[in-house]
């Protein structure tokens, strides 16, 4: 075998004689390694039967990619397939991607036993055509990245107006019916006799975007902390620790061009008075604004309108 186009057109008999001779026995030692080497699988309640039948599918899907024959319809979309399906069960992505790794590694294996018997030479030269396999592989796990980023998303926009539905009366309603504090807590799983502190950032361009920022700087911060939109400005509360909430400039420097305003709260029942403040005070300021009300908040609103004044002492005076 003297040329690289001999050894493409080797490596690529090879696989078309894998698929003749049935993926059976890749696909029992596949299930096998996976459920031995990935305990995530058990734990997202992915059966063998599951692994096994999708295994067989983008097994075959890689074989006939590299083989470069045609794919059949109902092997097309095998990988997206099992992305989806894997995201819905709860698999961690990495995970899937490690099995991913040990079909890559039994493949490899497969090929290097059924070119054992030609001359070294040639042996070698089909081989040196690995970059085939990997790029077969890496088209399935490009399907299946994205079908996982696909239900991922679905989940957050679910998740996102589940969080905005449940936030949205426990502020309005909370003072006339406690199981709006109650369901919120439950959700959130907010302690409701802790001190928060309660911040709005208005005049976003995306609010949705900063939002997700705030929830992220957070969780690095181990704030445990809600976040959301609501009336298209940025709402989140923090659980204070040892006394502290989040600094200040934390929020500032995550919140682009917005005003910032914070405002803190005892209890979790005195978080939507809370924001009701913070949205009037931030909704006051210029944009890029921070406003603290819990640092002298007297000095600080010396010079604001005397409606927003009222507020805020009425709201410190009543804490």
């Amino acid at each position: 075998m003297s040329t690289s186009a001999e050894a493409t057109q080797g490596i690529r008999q090879v696989a078309r004689n894998l698929l003749r001779q049935g993926v059976e026995e890749l696909v029992e030692a596949s299930a096998d390694r996976i459920s031995g080497e990935e305990p995530s699988y058990g734990d997202a309640h992915v059966t063998l039967a599951d692994v096994a039948r999708q295994t067989r599918r983008t097994l075959s899907l890689t074989l006939y990619r590299l083989a470069e024959l045609d794919v059949p319809a109902e092997l097309s979309t095998a990988a997206y397939e099992t992305g989806l399906r894997r995201a819905e069960q709860g698999l961690p992505l990495a995970s899937l991607l490690h099995a991913f790794r040990i079909d890559l590694r039994l493949l490899w294996d497969a090929i290097t036993h059924e070119v054992r018997d030609l001359e070294n030479a040639e042996r070698l030269a089909v081989l040196e055509q690995h970059t085939l396999l990997w790029e077969a592989l890496e088209t399935n796990t490009a399907d299946v990245v994205e079908a996982y980023r696909v239900v991922e998303a679905r989940q957050a926009q679910r998740l996102d107006r589940r969080d905005r539905e449940l936030f949205k009366r426990f502020v309005a309603t909370t003072e006339r019916q406690p199981d709006a504090l109650a369901a919120f807590a439950a959700h959130t799983t907010l302690r409701i006799d802790c001190q928060y502190s309660t911040f709005v950032v208005a005049g976003l361009s995306d609010p949705r975007e900063t939002a997700t920022v705030i929830r992220g700087r957070l969780r690095t911060n181990g704030f445990h902390a809600f976040v959301t939109v609501h009336k298209d400005d940025v709402h989140g509360l923090a659980h204070e620790r040892n006394g502290q909430g989040p600094r200040a400039e934390l929020l500032a420097d995550a919140s682009g061009d917005g005003s910032v305003a914070v405002v803190p709260a005892i209890g979790l029942s005195g978080v939507p008075r809370a924001l009701a403040v913070a949205r009037k005070v931030a909704a006051a300021h210029n944009p890029g604004s921070l406003v603290d009300v819990g640092q002298d908040p007297f000095g600080q609103l010396s010079a604001s309108e005397p409606e927003l004044v009222e507020a805020v002492l009425d709201y410190r005076l009543h804490e």
